[in-house]
């Protein structure tokens, strides 16, 4: 870019073209009977004159804005400002898509004439289009995003089940099909689904290059349809309607699945999973609990890629079910959501207690008293496995733990302990699941003052040392006395058993102590 010209050469330029100018037209007007060129009267040279510096002021204005730090952005830094105005506007974009009069692009697609020329040349910033699209704009985006694949949402609230206004959907979902990478049917209550839809405008087309797929079904009507969906690449399917609508998939190398407004029964989710093997991440909720009863003997799915399951409304015993007949890596972390309607406290100890023994870190969340509860085990030979139990939102009844004397009378391996409650459990509770759980080598608390020092209680008043291995306690964000743990860690050295380390929050101790024996880790730190 050349350097700015000083002031002095600006006016010096200035005056010697004004100058010229003046001598050419003195020049012309006494020569002007003897000129034969139109162009040589004044009158007429002076309006084109006029249009050139025109012309010459706008590239000056564009020499300018060059000079400014807007100006010295790179295509690429305003493609992606550009960008990011585009997807903050799509939403309000979205309904003006079949009325091209109401249509306005962001404002910064008109900064100036670069800006603008960028936009028009960014095929990124035009790949996702809302059907139903007036014809000028389907166009227009169909040409500026060039070969990008395209995001395509249909929506159906403006049809109102007219044959014609379907007929239209139709067509140009089928002209775009070749391209659609992402498609989202947002249907809302009609007599036709999107199922239905789907299969009278496009049956057996092939989206060969479909990845992801976003169904809305809103309408009522129970119509199954037996289409099966021809589109080989897809890897991300969420459906939210009524599972009989729902069109058919045979899509070995799915690799998402999300699924909303479902009522089914374990066994229904397990022959429904066996036909996606690559499946990595599955999300399952269901609005009702299916009172079906799972059948014995079901064969075992196996899932070697998956990496998140997720259900939500199941009563225990599917619970138990499907985490024994799912196959799934150890690294693979199994969630499930249990109403308080549909399991009291003992049928989740009948639950977990026989599980308890596959796993070496136990978690049990309820940070405060609200009205959920997340029990957590993990080991590295066995997925990880959270059930968040739930209380009904009419219900202002907080939850309770569940039992820990019954917990404590299952054999278990545990070695770690992660106690994140409001409340803890009793004195005698706490020494008898204590007792129990003797293997534990490192135990995490976070609670209240009071309910901390009963949690000691518990270490000292026990008849026999309480987990003899115990080397890590950690107390981080629990307020505590430290005349009261200095006590406590003088006792564990008494009998034999003292701690290694101990972790706390600066700041929620009373007083800074030193505790001979045992290392004072006042940081955050990772379970062990």
């Amino acid at each position: 870019m050349t350097t700015e010209p000083a002031r002095s050469e600006l006016a010096e330029l200035c005056a010697g073209f004004e100058m010229q100018v003046a001598n050419s037209i003195a020049e012309r007007m006494l020569n002007f009977h003897r000129a034969s060129d139109a162009l040589s009267d004044p009158g007429k040279s002076l309006p084109e004159m006029q249009r050139r510096l025109s012309r010459s002021i706008q590239f000056l204005a564009q020499q300018r804005n060059q000079c400014t730090l807007v100006g010295r952005l790179s295509d690429e830094i305003i493609s992606e400002i550009l960008g990011y105005c585009m997807a903050a506007a799509y939403a309000e974009m979205i309904p003006c898509f079949s009325h091209k009069n109401d249509f306005s692009f962001p404002a910064a697609f008109s900064t100036c004439a670069r800006w603008r020329q960028i936009a028009m040349q960014t095929p990124s910033l035009w790949y996702k289009i809302v059907i139903p699209c007036h014809p000028e704009l389907l166009s227009l985006f169909e040409a500026r995003s060039g070969n990008f694949p395209l995001d395509v949402t249909v929506i159906n609230s403006c049809t109102k089940s007219d044959p014609s206004s379907l007929n239209i959907l139709g067509d140009t979902l089928r002209r775009l099909v070749p391209r659609i990478s992402h498609l989202f049917l947002n249907w809302e209550e009609h007599d036709h689904g999107p199922t239905s839809f789907l299969a009278d405008h496009l049956g057996s087309r092939e989206f060969q290059s479909l990845k992801s797929l976003h169904i809305n079904d809103c309408h009522q009507a129970k119509k199954p349809i037996g289409l099966i969906l021809n589109m080989p690449k897809l890897q991300f399917f969420e459906y939210h309607g009524d599972p009989i609508n729902m069109p058919r998939l045979q899509l070995r190398h799915l690799l998402h699945l999300h699924l909303q407004w479902t009522c089914m029964g374990p066994d229904d989710i397990l022959k429904f999973l066996s036909l996606f093997p690559l499946l990595q991440k599955c999300f399952l909720l269901n609005t009702e609990v299916s009172t079906t009863p799972s059948i014995a003997g079901q064969l075992i799915v196996p899932l070697p890629r998956l990496e998140t399951f997720y259900a939500l409304t199941m009563r225990p015993s599917d619970v138990d079910h499907l985490f024994r007949h799912l196959h799934v890596p150890p690294s693979a972390s199994l969630s499930f959501s249990i109403n308080k309607d549909d399991a009291n406290t003992t049928q989740l100890c009948d639950l977990l207690g026989p599980l308890i023994s596959s796993f070496a870190k136990s978690s049990i969340l309820k940070p405060d008293a609200t009205s959920s509860v997340t029990y957590r085990f993990e080991s590295k030979s066995s997925p990880t496995l959270s059930i968040h139990h739930e209380a009904p939102s009419s219900t202002k009844v907080p939850l309770k733990l569940m039992s820990f004397p019954k917990l404590a009378e299952y054999p278990n391996y545990l070695s770690h302990l992660h106690l994140n409650v409001h409340c803890l459990p009793s004195l005698r509770d706490l020494i008898r699941i204590l007792s129990s759980w003797s293997g534990l080598i490192k135990i995490k608390v976070r609670t209240q003052p009071n309910e901390f020092e009963r949690f000691l209680d518990a270490f000292e008043e026990a008849p026999l040392t309480l987990c003899p291995r115990l080397r890590f306690l950690d107390c981080q964000d629990t307020s505590f006395s430290s005349a009261r743990m200095l006590s406590f860690l003088a006792f564990r050295v008494s009998r034999g058993f003292p701690l290694a380390r101990l972790y706390m929050t600066p700041g929620f101790s009373d007083h800074a102590f030193i505790a001979p024996g045992t290392e004072i880790r006042v940081a955050s730190a990772e379970d062990g």
